[in-house]
């Protein structure tokens, strides 16, 4: 999503990474043309992952799985090897779509905020889980958490702390 949030860091316009924003609500019409080039680009890949969507019966996910084509589309274009998502909502959803759709192989990091949400379901966190290669969180807590949603695979589940040790010396 784009950021609305108009402060930022005085050093960010130095900055020269690309930032490329996956379309939304108002450029359906691209949405829908990226669909139309995936199911001739990637063929069994992408026609499997709208059969798995559609039988998750969640109209946010098929809207997600429209999304993911964009990232496919751009994951193949740029050659990237691997797809990598913050947050273990949207964003991770997306970018597991995306990886099925195009064999791009993805991750993700999971903070307290999103996998703690009420709304998250257990059920789609583990299905995120499953599919990623791995998946990072920034405490010890999240790590046992996600490690026993993680079905057999809790070795995919790492900790990287997010941020300094205080008092700072």
């Amino acid at each position: 999503e784009r950021p609305n949030d108009p402060r930022f860091h005085e050093a960010l316009p130095r900055l020269k990474a690309r930032v490329s924003y996956v379309p939304d609500v108002q450029e359906l019409g691209a949405l829908l043309r990226h669909n139309l080039r995936a199911r001739r680009t990637f063929g069994v890949q992408y026609l499997r992952t709208w059969c798995y969507a559609l039988s998750q019966g969640k109209p946010s996910l098929l809207w997600r799985l429209l999304q993911s084509t964009y990232v496919a589309h751009e994951a193949r274009r740029l050659k990237v090897s691997h797809l990598h998502a913050h947050f273990a909502t949207r964003p991770a959803s997306v970018a597991c779509l995306a990886s099925q759709i195009s064999g791009v192989p993805y991750s993700f990091t999971a903070h307290a905020m999103d996998i703690f949400k009420q709304r998250l379901s257990r059920t789609a966190l583990a299905a995120k889980l499953r599919h990623a290669r791995f998946v990072s969180t920034v405490s010890e807590y999240n790590k046992r958490y996600l490690s026993t949603i993680a079905n057999g695979c809790p070795a995919k589940v790492i900790r990287i702390y997010n941020g300094i040790k205080y008092p700072c010396t």
